[in-house]
Order: C-alpha cells, then structure tokens, then sequence
C-alpha cells in the first residue's frame, strides 16, 4: 500500500511511501520505497531525501539513501547477508550473528563540516568523500572488516588556526579480533605530506603506531596557526605506543 503522512515535531514537509511484502513468511520478498520531498528537518533545509530498498532470499539491499540538504549531498547503499544466520528462514531460530555479512558505500558532496551536530564544534569547510566497507559478524568482539575512504577537504579550517587549508586524504585498514588496524594513511597538503600507518586495540585502548611528516616550505606551514617565520624543509619520523590517553612518543 502507499501512504502520505506530515511529519510531527516542528519539522515541516511531507514523506510518501510504499510498501510491498509477497512470499512466505519465513523467507519473503519486501519492497520499501520513500521520497520526502522538501522542507526542514532539526532546523535545516532539506530539499529532497530518498530510500530505496529491498530483501530477497534473506539478503537486505539497501539500492539507495539519499539526500539533498543545505550542508551538502549525502548518499549512502550497502547490503546485508543473513542467509547463514536464518538457513532455514526467518520464523526458525537463528544460528550465529557472527555469519552476517555486510557491504557498504558511503558518498559526500560538498559536505559543510560547521553542520557536524558536536558540541563545541570548531571545524569549518567542505568535504567530498568516499567510503567503501566489506565485512563480517555484527558482534564487536568478532568483527572483521575492511574499509577504505579518500577524502577532499576545502577551505579546512579549526581552533587555533589562522588560514585555511586544503587537504586530500586516503585511508587503508581494516578491523579485526577488536583491533583496528590502519594500514595506510597518507594526507597532502600544499606544503606538506603525512603518512601514518599502526594499529589500536580497541577494548583495552592500547595504539602501536608509527608516523612521519615531510615538509618542504615549513614557514608557509606554520604561518597557517600564525607562528614565527621559520624558513627550511623538515622531514620528522615518529612512533607512538602505550595507552591511547597517554601514549609515549
């Protein structure tokens, strides 16, 4: 059946949406489509939000969420596995979380960093980025995934800095047994270039990394936090190990 309902809350505009489940119960086939078509959510501008998705044989595709806002486009697809937690179908009891399987893809356009609801937040300009996700189990503790991202930041900028910046960043890792391991990260900016690469074990807080920083024009670098003139090229290596509240450098 479809729908069309006003949302509650202050907030202003209408959703239309559709729904369609045929099949047995244990294993049946669900459509699930949404479209808001503008207005204002949580006090911003949003000029269009739409979802897209479906099961099939115990596997849920997420085709599309999107949206279209004052801080920028955000898109988001993925798909989640359960065939070998519900071999038998949904109305039987399921078998282990950790035989889950997911992927996913997260998109940002032109995304205002001001709009990140933190509070105190003082970061400032526009990301465009893309994250890719594959993996296993929905138990933290068993967890094992990969992920990538490259992201495009303009006009950068936070406290205590005095210009902003340009920046385009990678990221490589992957989560596994609790530990999240960065297997490469690299960032570039006009005067500068970071690579990091380590990893954190994330129940007992411990981070095992190693760093290193090259400049060739540092004095344009540091006039960026309106510090002294320092002319020259700096190249700096470091490692980072102990407890990530107070690891030794």
């Amino acid at each position: 059946g479809a729908a069309v309902f006003d949302i509650d809350r202050g907030d202003t505009g209408r959703v239309k949406a559709s729904m369609s489940v045929k099949g047995k119960p244990e294993n049946p086939q669900v459509n699930l489509r949404a479209d808001y078509g503008g207005g204002s959510i949580a006090g911003r501008s949003v000029s269009h939000v739409g979802l897209e998705t479906k099961l099939r044989d115990r596997v849920v595709t997420l085709e599309n969420l999107s949206a279209s806002t004052d801080f920028g486009l955000l898109g988001l697809s993925g798909q989640a596995d359960f065939r070998q937690v519900f071999p038998k179908g949904f109305l039987s009891p399921p078998g282990d979380w950790e035989d889950a399987a997911f992927k996913g893809t997260l998109r940002t356009e032109s995304f205002d960093l001001s709009a990140i609801p933190v509070k105190g937040n003082s970061i400032s300009g526009r990301m465009d980025a893309l994250l890719n996700i594959t993996g296993k189990s929905l138990s933290i503790e068993s967890l094992m995934a990969e992920f990538g991202a490259v992201m495009a930041l303009e006009d950068f900028k936070l406290g205590g800095m005095q210009q902003p910046i340009g920046i385009r960043s990678r990221v490589d890792g992957r989560v596994q047994a609790g530990t999240l391991w960065l297997d490469n990260m690299e960032a570039e900016t006009k005067d500068a270039y970071i690579s990091a690469g380590g990893s954190m074990d994330v129940k007992n807080e411990i981070v095992d990394a190693r760093f290193n920083m090259e400049t060739h024009e540092v004095a344009s670098l540091l006039s960026i936090f309106g510090l002294s003139q320092i002319e020259g090229a700096v190249a700096v290596e470091g490692h980072l190990q102990g407890p990530s509240t107070n690891p030794m450098i």
